[in-house]
């Protein structure tokens, strides 16, 4: 067991999952089931999230009023931990908010604070504090939220200044992400506007991805666009045909950047859209973690071969068959 400062090292002690499966493997797929909105404040969180650890019963769906949001998560070491907190971060598309800026869109429990954890046993599960997330203050619009376990109530995150150390970062035990949104309309055209920050000095090859699910009413037309740089492409959904858009840019680094995702949907119609933030890691130094684009894609013509590491996505659902 390693201990730093008297502590055991909590990056290697604590999990907040990122599947069900994950037992502390690598693993960014923003899809935490240790995340958890409820509408509804829990009136026993610790018991209820220890009885549905094999499961994931957070709501998908952000609604026009204050959630709740849990972070549940497990002591995976033979000793005790003792004092430390849990921290919910809100970011959009890649989670590239500048890290040291994070603590402008953090979440907080009903006291402003993060919640506070005492003591843990050896291979415990814990339950934090609810966590409000209201739409007056976060807005309706893709989210991410990033839950992290530290033993500083008010971490720095300013280390962080490059993509390696964020990749490295998110890979940890003690973090996780989870994509929540669900927006419902009755227009017959949308929009939603997914902010990002490029980290480093250099230009980089970027790739955003869209792609529809099978539950995408036939006939939709959805597309990606930007002013700066510009660029916009669409196409419309054939379940008989591709699903995929593929947009490949050149961003600048270190700079604000705002993607527009835009549907027209047919009356009565829905589309199901995940967005994905994609660079490209020759000559990031991200080699290490990289895969091959078409591996990450569901229809593996829409792309050429290339060497990426994704850096976040969103899930959007707009249906107007509620309407």
């Amino acid at each position: 067991m390693d201990f730093k400062d008297g502590q055991p090292i909590i990056e290697n002690c604590l999990l907040i999952r990122e599947s069900l499966s994950d037992k502390g493997h690598v693993l960014n797929i923003n899809a935490s089931p240790d995340i958890i909105v409820q509408r509804y404040p829990l009136s026993d969180p610790l018991r209820r999230l220890t009885e549905t650890y094999n499961v994931d019963i957070s709501e998908n769906k952000i609604q026009a009023r204050t959630m709740y949001v849990y972070v549940r998560f497990k002591n995976i070491s033979t000793i005790p931990l003792e004092n430390f907190y849990i921290h919910v971060y809100r970011n959009h598309l890649g989670l590239i908010n500048n890290p040291k800026e994070w603590n402008k869109y953090r979440l907080a429990t009903i006291d402003g604070k993060p919640s506070r954890i005492s003591r843990l046993e050896a291979n415990a599960i814990g339950a934090s504090k609810a966590f409000l997330f209201g739409d007056s203050k976060e807005g309706i619009y893709p989210n991410c939220l990033i839950a992290v376990a530290t033993y500083e109530e008010n971490p720095d995150f300013s280390y962080i200044d490059s993509y390696q150390k964020y990749i490295i970062f998110m890979y940890q035990k003690n973090v996780a992400a989870r994509n929540v949104c669900e927006i419902i309309t009755n227009t017959t055209y949308t929009e939603q506007k997914l902010y990002f920050r490029t980290s480093g000095s250099k230009e980089s090859v970027y790739y955003f991805i869209a792609e529809v699910s099978k539950n995408t009413t036939p006939g939709v037309i959805y597309g990606l666009k930007c002013t700066d740089p510009l660029f916009s492409e669409y196409m419309s959904y054939d379940p008989n045909g591709k699903g995929t858009l593929v947009v490949k840019t050149v961003l600048s680094g270190n700079r604000e950047y705002e993607v527009t995702l835009w549907a027209e949907i047919p009356k009565g119609g829905k589309v199901d859209v995940t967005v994905k933030m994609l660079i490209e890691a020759v000559g990031n130094g991200l080699m290490d973690y990289a895969v091959d684009i078409r591996d990450l894609l569901k229809d593996k013509d829409a792309c050429s071969k290339a060497a990426v590491v994704t850096l976040g996505d969103c899930r959007v659902k707009i249906d107007r068959t509620k309407a």
